[in-house]
């Protein structure tokens, strides 16, 4: 029963190191590639952006390309792709979850979105792939 796809967002918390390993088990199991992605919120409109403000966002992505490389290479095996992305977090999962049409979405859920309307949450009812929320 091989899946094609299974989406991990992350902010590199503890139980975003959770999701993802559990991610990479399940992935594993069932034949599907992993897809690490990391949304930077931007301080700016993109569009109204200065190139101080751009090249922060440029830095920002970078970095956050490299801590999505960096946890694959903490497995000591290449199990998928990583994407950081600028944009609103909920709205560009989405949209991720849109195009790419994966098997599931995985993600970490922080446990102060318990007790409110957390990210995890407006994605979980708004995502039009499975969601699996680990905590």
């Amino acid at each position: 029963m091989a899946q094609s796809e299974i989406l991990v967002a992350t902010d590199f918390s503890p139980n975003s190191q959770r999701a993802f390993d559990f991610a990479v088990d399940l992935g594993r199991r069932v034949g599907a590639k992993i897809t690490l992605v990391h949304v930077v919120e931007p301080i700016d409109k993109p569009d109204q952006a200065d190139e101080e403000s751009r090249l922060f966002h440029e830095q920002l992505l970078r970095q956050a390309q490299a801590n999505l490389r960096a946890e694959f290479e903490r497995l000591k095996e290449p199990v998928g792709d990583c994407l950081a992305c600028l944009g609103s977090r909920v709205t560009t999962l989405i949209t991720l979850a849109e195009e790419r049409s994966p098997w599931m979405v995985v993600f970490g859920r922080q446990a102060q979105e318990t007790r409110q309307a957390g990210i995890g949450l407006k994605f979980l009812v708004q995502s039009p792939a499975p969601v699996l929320s680990i905590t």
